[in-house]
């Protein structure tokens, strides 16, 4: 299996406020986007939706920094 993450820290934004991710647990709700571009039927809104599983990957991998918009996010994983 090839599970890819974010690195502990990286903060997600629940209805509680903001929440690092390594103490998200399956139920809380987070914002959920299931969609990159909204369709024309107004599907694809950004919502609460509750977490339905979680995982920690124990080996140690590379981290990526991405900026978008003024915005950064770290992901850990392989470089596609």
């Amino acid at each position: 299996m090839n599970n890819k993450g974010f690195v502990a820290g990286t903060l997600i934004h629940t209805d509680k406020g903001l929440v690092p991710i390594q103490d998200i647990k399956v139920g809380d709700l987070i914002l959920s986007k299931p969609v990159l571009f909204k369709p024309e039927d107004g599907s694809g809104d950004i919502e609460y939706k509750p977490v339905i599983s979680t995982f920690t990957s124990p080996k140690k991998e590379r981290i990526f920094k991405v900026e978008y918009f003024n915005e950064t996010v770290a992901k850990q994983g392989k470089k596609r």
